[in-house]
Formats: C-alpha cells, structure tokens, sequence
C-alpha cells in the first residue's frame, strides 16, 4: 500500500486539512505551501531546520536517522523529481517523511548525483541548500566555496 494513502487513512484531521484546501481552488503551489503551513501547525512539525525541536532530534537520534525539517526533504525531493511533478504531492511527501522520521538518505542522493556526472567521490561532499519552501533546492560542492558566501541557506557535510 502507498505510505501515503495509508497516512490519509489513519489521520482523519490530515485529509479534512487537505480536502479544506482542495475546496478553496487554489493554484497548486499555493496548495502545497497552504498545505505545509496548516499540516505542521497541527502536527507540530518543524518547517525550516530552526524550527527543529529537541525532543524532535533525540527521538530521530534514537531511531537512527537524520532530524531534517520539511524545508530540507523537499530541497532533496525536488532535486530527485521531474520539473512537471503536482507540488502538492512533492510537498506531501516531505511532510510525511519528516513526520513519521522516514527522511530520504542524503549520502545515497550525493552518490547518485556523483555517479550520474561521472565525479570522483570524495570523502566528504557538501550539500547547500537554497531558496525557500516554495523553490527548495540543493546543490553539491566539494569544499570549492565557503557556505556563507555561497547565498545557500544552510549547508550539510555528507561523509561518504
């Protein structure tokens, strides 16, 4: 069964937030970002990585994965998808991901974009991470600038 569907199944307040917003005939981008607001209000989940809290990391550190917010995953999802994929679903994605502490393995990413433009792979890869909820992105870099200068929001080491 789609994780997705399974989580609408089982949070009945979910659905009746997303049919709220589906019944306002909204743009789809203006859905999906209407979408993350109202989901994390109600979820308690952490929008951008300032927002994460420390109960959030400690139980993601017991689990054995990396506390990310929504703003992170979807930098990583829209990386990995098409340029024409619905952004409501992009954006539902993410917050299941960070909800349920099920985020997308960033080294596995970083190897796959290495592969993918035939780079040598290094020890340590950085990944920036730009722009805002609604045009998230990531790019990959090799200690070649210092993050602050880069314009990137935040940055992350990926040891390979």
């Amino acid at each position: 069964m789609n994780l997705l569907n399974e989580w609408l199944r089982s949070e009945p307040k979910l659905s009746e937030i997303l049919s709220g917003i589906d019944k306002e005939g909204l743009p789809a981008k203006e859905a999906a970002l209407l979408a993350c607001d109202r989901v994390c209000e109600t979820y308690r989940i952490a929008k951008y990585p300032e927002d994460i809290s420390d109960e959030y990391e400690a139980e993601a550190a017991r689990r054995h994965v990396d506390a990310r917010s929504v703003f992170e995953e979807l930098a990583i999802i829209n990386h990995m998808s098409e340029a024409d994929e619905d952004p409501r679903g992009l954006m539902l994605s993410a917050l299941h991901n960070v909800y349920h502490y099920s985020p997308i393995e960033l080294a596995d990413v970083c190897m796959e974009y290495l592969y993918s433009h035939k780079l040598p792979v290094p020890e340590r890869q950085h990944v920036y991470f730009f722009g805002d909820m609604s045009d998230a992105s990531i790019r990959f870099e090799v200690e070649t600038e210092a993050w602050p200068d880069s314009g990137a929001r935040m940055m992350k080491i990926v040891l390979l």
